[in-house]
């Protein structure tokens, strides 16, 4: 039962797990190298906090680990909106990713702007972060599974 599953659907799982792992190494890489500074201050941390938050490494498994599980979760609705909506070329799975981040990722995330006090420059860190993860999420997918 198991490996007929696992034959029938080889393509859509490893699709997920390669656009999960495609999302958290872009993660990585923008709250790491590329952004960290600035992700950096607008979290209000010294570099002594910073140092200290990454030094729990009971904590920072937490963190990586509920951020694989955000990521996979949105990639498995993806998929389903995918097959839902009967899209099977590339392109427009790119632009469906668009739309479903504006729609719903951009969108709410203005609220931790306007009722929270989130600065402007925090909120464009973190959703030109999703923007990017979730079109190359939904190509890594399209390439492999569509």
């Amino acid at each position: 039962m198991i490996t007929e599953f696992l034959q029938t659907h080889f393509q859509t799982i490893s699709g997920v797990l390669l656009a999960t792992a495609v999302g958290q190494f872009i993660s990585a890489l923008w709250f790491g190298p590329f952004f960290s500074k600035q992700w950096q201050k607008y979290c209000g941390w010294s570099e002594y906090e910073l140092k200290n938050y990454l030094s729990d490494k009971t904590q920072y498994r937490r963190t990586v680990l509920g951020a694989f599980l955000e990521q996979l979760v949105s990639i498995i609705v993806f998929v389903v909106l995918l097959h839902y909506l009967n899209i099977t070329e590339l392109v427009e799975a790119i632009k469906l990713a668009g739309l479903v981040w504006f729609g719903f990722m951009a969108t709410a995330s203005v609220n931790e702007v306007l009722w929270h006090g989130e600065r402007v420059g925090f909120y464009v860190l973190t959703q030109s972060s999703y923007l990017v993860r979730t079109l190359a999420s939904a190509a890594v997918y399209s390439l492999i599974a569509l």
